[in-house]
């Protein structure tokens, strides 16, 4: 009987213990999640020109991405190919890494082609896609460690695109946008962290 009880004791506290780490470890991993969104969180601006990616990683992160002209008004039977750019203010950054990922309305707007500036010298492209059946642009680039960083504001991407047919039978105005996704990230010298602060869209109105 002595020995039953030993045993059962030794349980309960074996129990006890793996209840003890089961808690110390899921507070571990909760703070473990926290700081990582804190380091790495977005928010989207809910107003009315949506699609305004705020990034809240450390206060090094000083590049603002926009597409450019940020509000453009456009004629519904225009048929020439529009032009739009994504602008670059690094802040305080020496910026020598780009990830871009934009979005739009593949049923308003078809993109014709995506192409590098010269505000990167010496670069590599490391994606460059077009997907006008599910609207977003894929561009990456980036430069050796060797090369010159950039810094200041600069164009680095020249978007060129038209509108689908079916813009000119729609009730207008419309509204539409060319924008940027939560995955949009920029490497700078020095730094770890994504370097991107914040992410503003192009708001396109169409009219007749």
């Amino acid at each position: 009987m002595d020995t039953l009880l030993h045993i059962l004791k030794k349980v309960k506290i074996g129990r006890k213990y793996i209840i003890i780490y089961a808690g110390i470890f899921l507070v571990i991993a909760i703070l473990l999640f926290v700081l990582f969104k804190s380091i790495h969180r977005q928010t989207t601006t809910t107003t009315a020109k949506k699609n305004i990616y705020t990034f809240s990683p450390p206060a090094t992160s000083q590049t603002i991405l926009s597409v450019t002209p940020q509000n453009v008004s456009l004629i519904a039977t225009t048929t020439q190919p529009q032009v739009s750019y994504v602008s670059m203010d690094t802040g305080s950054n020496k910026v020598n890494a780009l990830q871009l990922l934009l979005s739009f309305d593949p049923s308003l707007i078809q993109i014709v082609s995506i192409q590098p500036t010269n505000s990167f010298q010496h670069a590599q492209v490391l994606t460059n896609q077009i997907n006008n059946t599910k609207g977003t642009i894929s561009y990456a680039i980036g430069i050796a460690p060797t090369q010159k960083p950039v810094v200041g504001s600069n164009n680095v991407l020249l978007i060129t695109y038209t509108f689908t047919s079916s813009v000119a039978t729609m009730k207008k105005p419309i509204h539409t946008y060319i924008g940027f996704l939560p995955s949009t990230s920029v490497g700078a010298s020095g730094y770890m962290y994504n370097s991107l602060k914040i992410a503003y869209p192009q708001h396109i109105t169409i009219d007749e």
